[in-house]
């Protein structure tokens, strides 16, 4: 009854241990929609005439084997970009680490300066009679000078690419500037 079900499905998969082919050409019903057939007997199920109907698409066995091979040759050329693409993507990491260990450092460099500029700031205040504008003036001065101070280190500490010194540097703005 095979034959008679094949107007109501839209796949067939085969897989019999049939010395002979089970579906052939002669005795298929025309069809006015797509039927896909999988065969995956060996030997076929399907006789070839079979791959010749209109609205009938057969994938057997060796076709199977070809696609895999193909497939894994594309996923070993996906891999191999992959690759390429993580090992980038963690340089970039590496450096965004050790960059970020230096950032530390500078955040806290200026953390410092500003709560130096403060503590001074309030200092000459509380012992000078100064307008608005006059402290607005000497916060700036005193803020741009502890700016100018730091500025060299923290260039230096950026330009640094040898981690051994890195470490060295920071553990010395640590110490110097009294931070953790």
């Amino acid at each position: 009854d095979r034959y008679s079900y094949i107007p109501k499905v839209n796949a067939i998969i085969t897989a019999t241990a049939s010395p002979h082919t089970i579906l052939t050409a002669e005795k298929m019903p025309q069809r006015d929609r797509p039927l896909c057939i999988i065969d995956l007997a060996v030997p076929p199920d399907v006789d070839k005439s079979v791959y010749n109907l209109p609205q009938v698409t057969v994938v057997d066995v060796d076709e199977l084997n070809t696609l895999s091979a193909g497939n894994l040759e594309r996923r070993l050329c996906l891999a191999q970009q992959a690759e390429v693409i993580i090992d980038s993507k963690l340089e970039e990491l590496e450096r965004w680490i050790f960059q970020n260990k230096v950032d530390t450092a500078i955040e806290s460099m200026n953390r410092r300066c500003s709560e130096i500029a403060e503590d001074t700031e309030q200092f000459l205040f509380n012992k000078l009679q100064l307008s608005e504008r006059e402290k607005k003036l000497v916060a700036k001065m005193i803020e741009s000078s502890l700016r100018r101070l730091v500025r060299e280190p923290i260039l230096r500490l950026k330009k640094l690419d040898d981690e051994g010194k890195q470490e060295e540097y920071i553990a010395v703005v640590r110490e110097l500037f009294n931070f953790e």
